[in-house]
């Protein structure tokens, strides 16, 4: 436990932070103020939690979501607009949303719309498609950000109730929040850095900081002579600053150090100098100080001598997000990003001095010096490159002739490759066409990237290593015409597109509903732009998810094992040393589970369903060719915020099980336990508060890991696995109704589709939508529950919900609610009816522009929907979809 994460999860009552799944994002931001005595002022930083380690935070003060506001006390205003302009659904993305947007509103208190883009690039949600988060950072920033509705250039946002009309008989409504409700942001308000860690920060003595654990040591030396001695010392002990690459190890690989040595604050490694030739930049420095040390550079010196600078501002924008940014540093990413790094191209191709103790010069570039930098990658912000490059070229002054050439690519072998041997023989010749085609021809001689290179893609690569070269060469091209216009012509009008980039802007656009009837009762909530009733407990942090239950006594935690070798057969399990291991209670195998495992190959025995256009049989027998053969589909590379997430409790009695879980299907995985456990459906409990993004990857998986789960017989908290399932569905399951002392009532669902026919709940039986509570779908309270997916569950649920006559008629103050659903009929020998009803709530229309050298994307989207988190649950899975289908 070294991380800020297991610092606050140890000695707080409950678990206050999500760990995210660390491969691809933890979405838990922590504000960190450190004090910059020598600038005089504090910095504050957003930095990802999980990874940074309590021992560095020596001198620095850290502040949480809990700790900028509450429910319970007073809200902050980033967390309240953050939930009025509907910019949260599941929730668990959250507080690293509005952890971020705090941050930067500290730095700049006038943000804008390029900072707040900036600053959320690091955060990861599932679920809005992003636009009403930033939406709700919009409402700070200092700049108009008008939609430029058909070209008026007034923003529809500006008008009490902009209406438009579709036809002569309905009209269509564009506001979604009230912005006279927003609690004024005042940055006077908020808390000053502590004053005796601005006295500690001054003291000239710097001593040495030594931590010592149970498992390791941390040591912090005071100098730059203590670190040169540590480092002779523990030769294999890493440096430690930002804990971006060894902190991730840590996690994924079980990598462990008993020693860490952190040089985090020597002045020696932390330091700027300018001269005529370059600029030296102490290898201590974050991403983020460099990314602004090169900003105020480009911004004041003469465009030929910040060449290099320019190339390595466009990768520092898109390199992981900026939280990593404001953690990592230039040493650590230099020395130990190695194939995968978006710098060190650019530092190799700009001929970069590198002082191997403590420092980088990154020299200037002349008139006749061109540098470029390219990188493709899933995604522009915060993934890593499937390949990237550094490219320069120097001429003979006043001619094309290549005088010098370094082409460096990343991703495509073990280290940054240089294809030093395709430059040699290009030196001298003209930069022409067909100086391009020996390029091309040579580089791919020369860079081999073999068919088990990690990460596949081969082909890819190679026509990305063409791509980038293509686009060098036009750049170069375009440079020269732009030097002596009369020598070298302009670049082809069929090759400009080329050249052209997907910039990364805010988003823009507007969503239309349809206005409600004015003669509508006031208590009625539906078709109204209404605030998801979890929002603000969303956006303080203190929603309750799965990981929030406190432990109890004798709880153990499960992880699943997964075979080291892939399509292998196991013949034998010998589990005697993992049994020895320290802290291992048992190990759980198929032998242990009543229910017999059915394999995919088993599966595909049973007779199909499926539906046949035409004469296939006729069609077959005039076809040019049949391919017959086996395809076998791996998982997906796909992940949810919340992972899958089980506790289990043994009552001790009678056989009961209580499961907390999330889970679309709750009946299914009560069937599964009970299989597993050989025990009557009727002693399985499983219970659904909340979960942090479904989309249908929690319909069936859960039911796997709780069975193993419940076998132990004894309480048992299991998370942290990955899911490769895809689809967009509704998070909800079962629905049951209370009505109590004529005045309130408690709804049994999952939140999001809750929100949905809360609304037809509070219509139907005319109360206000504050006397609906949402306590948890629970088999014990609705049982043989269906499945909800494909956003089904409003059409059953909500018709559930028409139960008021019960009430009127005195028969229950307690009811039950099923509709059977509509009327469905399927002939399979026929191939005639409909399989299920599906109704439309939303339609939207996508356009796609693609640069055919890269893959590079961008979408537009047009969508009419309903309004509020209608509007937001149909563009994230619009997105969702879009992004998984590319």
């Amino acid at each position: 436990n070294w991380s800020v994460v297991d610092d606050c999860n140890k000695d707080l009552d409950r678990v206050l932070w999500m760990d995210g799944v660390i491969k691809y994002s933890c979405d838990v931001i922590t504000t960190i103020d450190f004090p910059l005595h020598y600038l005089k002022h504090c910095s504050h930083y957003s930095a990802t939690a999980c990874l940074v380690p309590i021992c560095s935070l020596h001198g620095a003060a850290v502040t949480t979501v809990e700790g900028i506001g509450s429910i319970r006390t007073r809200i902050h205003p980033v967390q309240e607009r953050l939930a009025k302009c509907h910019g949260t659904q599941c929730g668990f993305c959250s507080p690293g949303m509005v952890m971020s947007i705090y941050t930067l509103l500290r730095n700049y208190p006038d943000p804008t719309t390029d900072q707040l883009m900036e600053t959320l690039s690091g955060n990861l949600c599932r679920c809005t498609g992003y636009r009403p988060i930033v939406e709700s950072g919009k409402t700070f920033c200092e700049e108009s950000t008008v939609c430029q509705l058909q070209g008026t250039g007034k923003c529809c946002m500006d008008q009490e109730e902009k209406q438009f009309y579709l036809d002569k008989k309905e009209k269509m409504c564009t506001k979604l929040y009230d912005e006279s409700e927003f609690r004024p942001f005042d940055p006077s308000q908020e808390p000053i850095f502590p004053p005796e860690l601005i006295r500690m920060a001054e003291d000239p003595q710097k001593k040495t900081l030594i931590f010592c654990g149970e498992r390791v040591m941390w040591i912090s030396p005071a100098n730059m002579s203590e670190l040169l001695e540590l480092r002779m010392k523990y030769p294999t002990a890493p440096l430690v600053m930002g804990n971006t690459t060894v902190g991730l190890n840590k996690k994924l690989k079980g990598e462990f150090h008993p020693i860490i040595i952190s040089p985090t604050g020597l002045t020696e490694l932390n330091f700027v100098d300018f001269t005529d030739d370059g600029i030296t930049i102490g290898a201590g420095c974050t991403l983020a100080e460099m990314k602004e040390i090169l900003a105020s550079t480009v911004s004041k010196e003469p465009k030929e001598k910040t060449k290099t600078y320019r190339a390595l501002l466009k990768h520092l924008r898109t390199l992981a997000g900026q939280q990593i940014r404001n953690m990592a540093t230039l040493g650590g990413h230099v020395a130990s990003k190695h194939d995968y790094s978006d710098i060190n191209p650019i530092l190799s191709a700009g001929k970069t001095i590198l002082n191997l103790i403590s420092k980088g010069k990154i020299p200037n570039y002349l008139f006749w010096d061109f540098i470029t930098a390219q990188r493709q990658a899933q995604r522009f912000e915060n993934a890593f490159a499937i390949v990237n490059a550094g490219m320069s070229v120097q001429f003979g002054e006043g001619t094309n002739i290549i005088k010098d050439l370094k082409m460096f690519f990343g991703r495509v072998g073990p280290t940054t490759v240089s294809a030093s041997k395709t430059c040699e023989q290009l030196i001298g010749k003209q930069w022409n066409d067909e100086m391009l085609s020996e390029a091309c021809r040579l580089v791919l001689d020369e860079i081999r990237i073999p068919p088990t290179a990690v990460g596949g893609m081969v082909e890819y690569k190679r026509t990305l290593i063409i791509s980038f070269i293509f686009k060098f060469y036009l750049k170069v091209l375009r440079e020269l015409h732009k030097l002596d216009p009369r020598m070298f012509p302009e670049i082809p009008g069929t090759s400009k597109s080329a050249l052209e980039e997907f910039a990364i802007k805010i988003p823009q656009g507007i969503q239309m509903f349809q206005c409600v009837d004015p003669h509508q009762p006031p208590q009625d909530p539906v078709g109204h732009p209404v605030m998801h009733q979890s929002g603000l407990k969303h956006a303080t942090g203190e929603s309750v998810y799965n990981d929030d239950i406190l432990r109890v006594d004798e709880e153990l935690l499960l992880a699943v094992v997964t075979s080291t070798r892939a399509h292998a057969k196991i013949l034998s399990i010998d589990v005697s040393e993992a049994l020895e291991f320290p802290g291992v209670v048992d190990v759980i195998t198929a032998k242990d589970v009543c229910y017999l495992i059915i394999t995919i190959e088993v599966i595909i025995l049973f007779p199909n369903k499926k539906i046949e256009k035409g004469n296939v049989d006729k069609a077959f027998k005039y076809v040019d060719e049949i391919i017959e053969g086996e395809v076998h589909v791996e998982g997906q590379e796909h992940f949810y915020m919340e992972t899958q997430t089980i506790l289990v409790h043994p009552t001790r009695e009678d056989k009961e099980m209580v499961i907390h879980a999330g889970m679309q299907y709750p009946t299914h995985v009560q069937n599964f336990v009970a299989a597993a456990l050989g025990v009557p459906r009727s002693r399985i409990m499983c219970h659904m508060k909340r979960t942090g993004g479904a989309f249908g990857g929690k319909v069936t998986k859960p039911a796997v890991l709780e069975a193993v789960a419940a076998v132990e017989n004894t309480p048992i908290s299991a998370y942290n696995l990955l899911s490769n399932k895809y689809a967009k569905g509704a998070q909800a399951l079962s629905f049951g109704v209370w009505v109590l002392k004529d005045i309130s009532m408690t709804v049994s669902e999952i939140r999001n589709v809750f929100f949905f026919f809360s609304q037809v709940a509070s219509r139907e039986l005319k109360i206000p939508s504050s006397y609906i509570h949402l306590s948890e779908t629970s088999t014990t309270t609705v049982p043989n529950a269906t499945y909800t997916a494909g956003s089904m569950g409003t059409d059953i649920n909500g018709r559930a919900v028409q139960i008021s006559q019960a009430f009127m008629d005195s028969i229950s103050l307690s009811a039950t609610g099923y509709f059977r659903g509509y009327q469905t009929y399927m002939d399979w020998e026929k191939e005639e009816g409909n399989p299920y009803p599906y109704f439309v709530y939303g339609a939207s229309c996508s356009e796609v522009e693609i640069d055919c050298l890269t893959g590079a994307h961008k979408v537009n989207v047009l969508v009419l929907n309903l309004p509020s988190t209608s509007c937001v649950t149909f563009i994230g899975s619009f997105f969702f979809f879009f992004i998984n289908l590319l």
